[in-house]
């Protein structure tokens, strides 16, 4: 996830997304989904960069669906600004290494 992050944020969409699916499989296999709702931010970070709004916004949901209450808002607030046409940047929570 923190791979995927970083090369989205250096412009290697290409990578990035590679590595966002490499990640969402093995959360899904080895943490049972814990944190998937931050890999599909970052899979809506990858869709925002390509200027894929709609499905943005599709994974922003996806990714509301998943996340615990209390990282609902984060997701809620980014969601409304690209609704309404502004530049956001996308905060990626890391998980703690605990």
């Amino acid at each position: 996830m923190v791979m995927a992050e970083s090369l989205s944020r250096l412009g290697d969409i290409e990578g990035a997304e590679e590595f966002a699916t490499r990640a969402g499989r093995e959360t899904l296999h080895e943490l049972d989904g814990a944190w998937i709702d931050e890999i599909l931010k970052v899979r809506a970070r990858i869709a925002y960069a390509r200027g894929m709004k709609k499905e943005c916004l599709a994974l922003l949901k996806q990714a509301w669906t998943a996340a615990p209450d209390f990282r609902r808002a984060p997701l809620a607030a980014l969601a409304g600004e690209i609704r309404a046409g502004r530049d956001v940047q996308f905060r990626i929570r890391r998980p703690c290494s605990s």
